[in-house]
């Protein structure tokens, strides 16, 4: 796949604007998942928030990311992708505020497709929700790329690079679910369609 770097950047930078979003917010949530989970103990309770966070952007960018993937090999009816921005460009007047619902629909959409399901099942990382600020955001990044020819092994050397550069990811918490997803098509040899 071409543009590897261009994509980490602007994933990159989506997962810091979530990180910054969200940084404060749920707290007291993720004090009880801490609690209750009884993992990683030996992580200050900062930087186990740190942790969470950066672990629930990812996971957010990846099924967005997926979602865009299997719409550019047409495997679903596009919402994400340009050809489907068109089409809801002519039929919502105000597409700027509507960028949340229509990446709801295409994570319902996505939901119809039996083998994906296990990527997007919800977690605690779903703490965190994609409001209309960062679907507009992810959406418009991803907007130039066409992943139609893209690999499992370009999905899987990103996330790669991506867990690595925020840490101890891989062992941290739970699982989490778009990454297993991508961790077993790796494990099984399979490819992404």
């Amino acid at each position: 796949m071409n543009n590897n770097e261009a994509l980490l950047s602007d994933l990159r930078e989506f997962i810091d604007f979530f990180i910054m979003k969200y940084k404060y917010e749920n707290i007291g949530i993720i004090r009880k998942i801490r609690a209750k989970s009884g993992l990683n103990k030996d992580i200050s309770e900062e930087r186990w928030y740190e942790l969470f966070i950066s672990k629930s952007a990812i996971n957010h960018c990846l099924k967005i990311l997926l979602i865009k993937i299997f719409e550019d090999k047409n495997k679903v009816l596009p919402k994400l992708n340009t050809e489907g921005f068109k089409h809801w460009s002519k039929m919502v007047v105000d597409i700027e505020n509507q960028y949340n619902n229509i990446y709801k629909m295409a994570l319902k959409d996505i939901l119809t497709i039996s083998e994906l399901r296990k990527a997007f099942k919800k977690s605690d990382y779903d703490v965190y929700v994609i409001d209309n600020e960062l679907a507009s955001y992810i959406i418009n990044k991803l907007l130039k790329y066409d992943f139609d020819k893209i690999t499992v092994q370009d999905v899987y050397r990103i996330i790669q690079i991506l867990y690595n550069e925020h840490g101890e990811l891989k062992y941290f918490y739970k699982p989490s679910p778009a990454v297993d997803f991508i961790n077993e098509l790796i494990e099984k040899k399979e490819i992404l369609i």
